[in-house]
């Protein structure tokens, strides 16, 4: 019985080692890519390329580039797995997806004001399988393919009909009307600092915005951490929270969408220790401005990991405000030391932004 598949790639043609490290992830086995030198690969279980000299053997064509009319259209139960040709390129269809080329087919009417693509207007849409994870049934026909080829030991991420349910909150506004003590902070600190002296203004809006909100809310209580531990706790499961540090006026976080608290203020070191002791997550909510400057995001992470005590993993951006391109802002979550994102999505209909399930493989 075989553990791995060997592909081998055409001289001129390449496969992103991201790409085989997802592949293997998602469909159990071991996939390893070489490239065919001038005397040729003749060992191989599958060859990449349009050259094949053995036309009984395996073969995915090399095709491409795509646009949002030729891009192959979500495969589970559609295909012959009994072919020795897979019927698309596998790996320039997930590049497609997974690195965002289906932006170079949208303007900029095609985004809302916070730089998020509307649902409508996206591919999936427009293609008619905006609720379908194309990248997955891509994976999962070339996995069901090899499989009716190749007798394989497989150990896939999640074992069939498995899934896992991710529960976040994101912590936008968590000050309950008439809690005077954190605008007043926030003043007390644009007074006492030149440098936040712009921010003075923003604050004391704040500050009315809360008071009036108190007047009309009197019993309104927006500090509830312990209510919702409490509650999940009783149904056996743990979520994250995502607290931002985009506060106090540092570099990035001038913009009005930041919000109006401070992960070091007394009630929020006493809630991470709380969250600590309980195993509840602590993750960073990237500030609205976060994408806008080199290293801004490693620097929120940073404060938000001073102030809770524990290493940051999860991040969710404020607003889900990321550059249009999308790896640009990723990048940046690397070099932070980020693991996971949660903000690759569409904002008013559940959908898939990149066209995955999302999977998270170390």
């Amino acid at each position: 019985m075989k553990t791995s598949i060997l592909i081998a790639v055409e001289q001129n043609q390449s496969i992103d080692e991201h790409l085989l490290v997802l592949l293997s992830s998602f469909c159990g086995f071991a996939i390893r890519a070489v490239t065919v030198s001038e005397q040729g690969v003749t060992d191989c279980d599958v060859f990449y390329g349009d050259s094949h000299p053995d036309e009984d053997s395996l073969q995915i064509p090399v095709q491409g580039p795509w646009d949002k009319n030729t891009i192959p259209a979500p495969v589970i139960d559609n295909i012959n797995l009994q072919q020795n040709i897979f019927p698309f390129d596998l790996f320039s269809a997930m590049r497609y997806w997974l690195c965002n080329e289906a932006a170079a087919s949208y303007s900029d009417d095609d985004y809302d004001p916070h730089d998020r693509l509307i649902e409508d207007r996206s591919v999936q849409a427009q293609r008619d399988f905006f609720h379908i994870p194309v990248v997955n049934s891509y994976m999962i026909a070339f996995r069901d393919w090899i499989l009716a080829h190749f007798e394989l030991d497989t150990n896939p991420l999640l074992p069939a009909s498995k899934g896992a349910i991710i529960l976040s909150h994101d912590v936008d506004d968590p000050v309950s009307p008439g809690d005077l003590i954190n605008p007043l902070s926030l003043i007390y600190y644009s007074l006492r600092y030149a440098e936040l002296r712009p921010y003075l203004k923003s604050h004391l809006k704040y500050l009315l915005y809360n008071s009036l909100r108190f007047i009309k809310y009197p019993f309104q209580k927006l500090w509830t951490f312990e209510k919702v531990v409490e509650e999940e706790a009783k149904r056996g499961f743990k979520s994250a929270f995502m607290f931002s540090s985009a506060t106090f006026g540092y570099p990035e976080t001038s913009h009005v969408h930041e919000v109006h608290y401070s992960v070091f203020s007394a009630p929020m070191q006493k809630l991470f220790r709380n969250l600590r002791q309980k195993g509840w997550e602590i993750g960073l909510h990237a500030g609205y401005g976060a994408r806008e400057s080199t290293g801004a995001i490693g620097r929120q992470k940073e404060r938000l990991e001073q102030a809770c005590g524990e290493v940051v993993r999860f991040n969710r951006h404020h607003y889900w405000h990321m550059k249009k391109e999308l790896w640009s802002t990723l990048i940046e979550h690397e070099r932070a030391g980020l693991e996971i994102d949660s903000s690759i999505s569409f904002n008013t209909k559940p959908g898939y932004r990149l066209s995955l399930l999302p999977l998270h493989t170390r």
